[in-house]
């Protein structure tokens, strides 16, 4: 059963959360994942990686696990690639960060600090000094800016 403590239906209110799973995900216990839902606020969202599973979400060999938990540990198959895997987790972060109020390009006139700037994506390769939707996802226009910027 879920750990009591981490009630966090009073904060419907103010609390984001984001509940993120794989639907290959062969360790997580199911029973005690469905009970946990009733101790977060109902505006939680829930998305599940369609053929995620437990070990993409980290980068860590689960062999020890296995040798030392016998093999109820062992993680389902997963059916996309870790990497894809890693771009949709963190998709689903970004757009969390868009429902805090994050700033998704830099405002007028904010201040060379908060330019946009040419990046690398880990999975996509060059990112462009502009402000637009670069993967064509049908996001909003975003860039990246100067590490550290505080931008409005």
């Amino acid at each position: 059963a879920p750990h009591r403590g981490g009630n966090l239906q009073s904060y419907a209110g103010d609390a984001a959360v984001l509940v993120l799973s794989g639907s290959e995900d062969a360790i997580v216990n199911r029973t005690a994942f469905g009970m946990a839902h009733q101790y977060l606020p109902g505006s939680a969202r829930f998305v599940t990686i369609e053929g995620g599973n437990h070990g993409q979400f980290g980068h860590y060999n689960a062999s020890g696990r296995v040798l030392a938990l016998g093999e109820r540990q062992q993680d389902g198959v997963a059916t996309i690639t870790r990497a894809t895997q890693v771009e949709l987790t963190a998709h689903e972060i970004w757009v969390l960060a868009l429902q805090l109020g994050a700033p998704m390009c830099p405002s007028p006139d904010p201040g060379p600090e908060c330019d946009c700037v040419e990046a690398v994506h880990p999975y996509k390769g060059y990112v462009p000094p502009e402000c637009r939707d670069h993967f064509v996802l049908g996001e909003s226009d975003w860039c990246y800016v100067r590490r550290n910027a505080v931008c409005d």
